[in-house]
């Protein structure tokens, strides 16, 4: 069996639909650590779920900035731009 590399989760064309929501995801990626990992600012014209399942780091917004810890989960919105910096001793993925 030949697994799949996360690159090549970027064309998924999975849809769920849960009641009368439906959700189209578009791609999937997993970032594994690197402590200079850095996703400059950037905007999408869709929602962008994050899940951060280990390390710490810094989320910026346009308006705000917010501390990253494990087990954060937040949603960025169409237009939204943002920005995260992980932190060298203790990279997030």
């Amino acid at each position: 069996m030949k697994f799949l590399k996360p690159e090549s989760y970027d064309d998924m064309k999975l849809k769920i639909r849960i009641g009368k929501l439906l959700l189209n995801i578009l791609a999937l990626r997993f970032v594994p650590t690197d402590p200079y990992w850095h996703s400059l600012k950037h905007c999408h014209s869709s929602f962008e779920l994050h899940l951060i399942p280990y390390g710490n780091g810094t989320l910026y917004t346009n308006e705000r900035q917010f501390d990253i810890v494990p087990g954060t989960f937040y949603l960025t919105g169409p237009g939204v731009y943002h920005e995260q910096i992980s932190c060298p001793e203790d990279p997030m993925m």
